[in-house]
């Protein structure tokens, strides 16, 4: 196999790993409608901001699941994959409960 093509392999290979990655952040500008700037809900609907990682992705499961009483959640959640979600919830999670707006 030639440099030339070896180099096309690594470059591709490096774009397809990069196309992978999710970023969380935009995922969770999703979820501002209902749950606020940020996750910071001004109503009924429940906070996301200072939320564990493991409760995010623990309650994101349950809706994927169909074990939570459903309500626009489990339909969300469906919508999206799993590295998506946890994405989102590893965001929503790295907030400062502290720095609310």
């Amino acid at each position: 196999m030639s440099a030339r093509t070896l180099l096309f392999i690594a470059c591709l290979l490096t774009t397809c790993a990069h196309a992978a990655e999710v970023d969380g952040r935009s995922i969770a500008l999703q979820c501002t409608g209902c749950h606020g700037t940020d996750g910071n809900s001004q109503g009924k609907t429940p906070e996301l901001i200072g939320k564990a990682y493991d409760q995010l992705a623990r309650e994101l499961k349950k809706f994927g699941a169909g074990r939570k009483h459903p309500t626009m959640m489990d339909r969300v959640v469906r919508s999206y994959t799993w590295a998506e979600l946890k994405a989102a919830a590893e965001y929503f999670a790295s907030l400062d409960e502290f720095a609310r707006d």
